[in-house]
């Protein structure tokens, strides 16, 4: 799957997360927010991955805070990239990634706790990277359908494509949202989805579509759900 394909009146597009985080780590590091500093970074799945590539890759030292129900092949591959992995008691729930990456922001000197669902660098990428780089490829599109998420891509994407065209934001959540970039003025509606895998999204996004025949829908996937 190319970063853009259509297929009936949908607008697929696969979002590669490692640019994201590349654009926050750089806007971090033109505000001196990053010198010398240990990153600490709470994360969940694959998003575990964009963040340890990206900080490797920049020479950044960084500890990942992830449930102990990781999946090991990202615990493996975490690894390769020489980071540190702290566990938390999946049954905790996400505040407990949170409440030990801030524990240890206190224990550790010169550290930072990179959070995307609280950091506003994560809406800025959607919508000055992400956005205009869609919008070069299609714009004849009435609808956004986006997974909620961390909250960047449906706050920062909403922002853009509501200012170029106007279009209807519909986030998608399966009902585990932490995230504080949520804009209500933003979201038109939200759907709730058992999870937000390729199939699923894919699927609600073909239905919802199959009533508004004479439209256009832009779905957005994250890469490692495809």
């Amino acid at each position: 799957m190319s970063d853009l394909v259509i297929k009936d009146n949908l607008y697929l597009f696969k979002l590669n997360k490692d640019m994201v985080i590349e654009f926050i780590l750089n806007e971090l590091y033109k505000k001196n927010k990053l010198i010398d500093k240990t990153i600490i970074i709470p994360a969940i799945d694959y998003d575990a991955l964009s963040y340890a590539r990206a900080a490797y890759n920049k020479g950044y030292k960084s500890i990942i805070v992830l449930p102990n129900n990781a999946n090991e092949k990202i615990l493996n591959e975490l690894y390769n990239y020489k980071i540190d992995i702290v566990l938390t008691p999946f049954s905790l729930g996400f505040e407990a990634l949170i409440d030990m990456a801030n524990d240890m922001k206190l224990e550790i000197e010169n550290s930072i706790v990179l959070n995307l669902y609280e950091e506003k660098l994560n809406v800025s990428s959607y919508f000055k990277l992400i956005g205009p780089m869609i919008f070069d490829m299609v714009k004849d599109f009435n609808y956004l359908i986006c997974p909620i998420e961390t909250g960047g891509a449906v706050a920062g994407l909403g922002k853009y494509f509501k200012m170029k065209n106007e279009c209807h934001v519909i986030g998608l959540s399966n009902g585990d949202n932490h995230s504080e970039l949520l804009d209500d003025d933003l979201i038109d509606e939200i759907i709730e989805l058992n999870d937000l895998r390729y199939d699923t999204v894919y699927e609600y996004a073909k239905s919802f579509m199959s009533n508004n025949i004479n439209e256009k829908a832009l779905v957005i996937f994250d890469i490692k759900k495809l």
